[in-house]
């Protein structure tokens, strides 16, 4: 009887190749996947922080057109500095940064959020609607409004005067839920520019946001913006 050559030439793997090679895969997608996730949150950062660029440019654009002052927040004449994540309010109206959208400066609702983000505020973009007055929960940006503070005993709207001695936003903080970046975050200057503020080992930062904003009083916010600004506007 004949032997076909070519059919002993095309023998297929057996069980120890397989498992050979499947150990090889593993090994190698567990040594690869660490570094994938870097560069996709490295591409994120960045968008992030074009993003926050883009508010920048509609804080500039805005205050230009209303005499020099920045977005009005009724979350801050409250009382709730904390809140000044959301854009839109329970009775439908814009507030704070979500006035840039309302009047055309930054006219993507994509702008406002973060691609990192994996918390509760993802973005849905039909409740994004000018010409519709919704009604119901408040509308939260993955960013994190400045606002106005109290200057001498008075409530005043930050000015853009001060340049990069002033934090206008940054990645959100209202409570652990709401960090977009595990290792820090981006914050805007009053300049236009954007700095990241390195939070690697989770202090003092982070440790200090609750987790649940239920927990978080305008003394702790205050004091979080405080320790953003004294850290990012020292890097040059």
């Amino acid at each position: 009887m004949r032997v076909d050559r070519r059919a002993q030439g095309h023998r297929g793997f057996s069980l120890l190749e397989l498992v050979v090679v499947l150990s090889v895969t593993v090994v190698l997608t567990g040594l690869l996947l660490p570094a994938l996730s870097q560069v996709r949150e490295n591409v994120n950062r960045v968008m992030c922080s074009s993003n926050l660029r883009q508010i920048g440019l509609g804080f500039t654009m805005y205050a230009r057109d209303n005499s020099d002052r920045l977005p009005f927040s009724k979350m801050l004449t409250a009382g709730e500095p904390m809140e000044l994540m959301a854009a839109r309010l329970e009775d439908g109206s814009w507030d704070g940064i979500g006035l840039l959208f309302r009047d055309g400066y930054c006219d993507a609702p994509e702008c406002f959020y973060c691609p990192s983000h994996t918390g509760q505020h993802q973005l849905d973009v039909n409740r994004w609607d000018r010409n519709l007055a919704i009604q119901g929960n408040r509308i939260y940006a993955n960013y994190h409004y400045s606002g106005h503070k109290e200057w001498d005993g008075e409530q005043v709207v930050r000015q853009l005067h001060r340049g990069d001695r002033l934090v206008l936003a940054a990645d959100g903080f209202r409570d652990r839920s709401d960090f977009n970046h595990d290792v820090g975050l981006n914050a805007l200057r009053g300049d236009g520019s954007v700095r990241w503020f390195e939070d690697s080992a989770k202090e003092p930062f982070y440790g200090y946001v609750p987790d649940e904003a239920l927990g978080i009083d305008p003394a702790r916010t205050e004091h979080l913006w405080g320790l953003l600004e004294r850290r990012v506007l020292h890097q040059h």
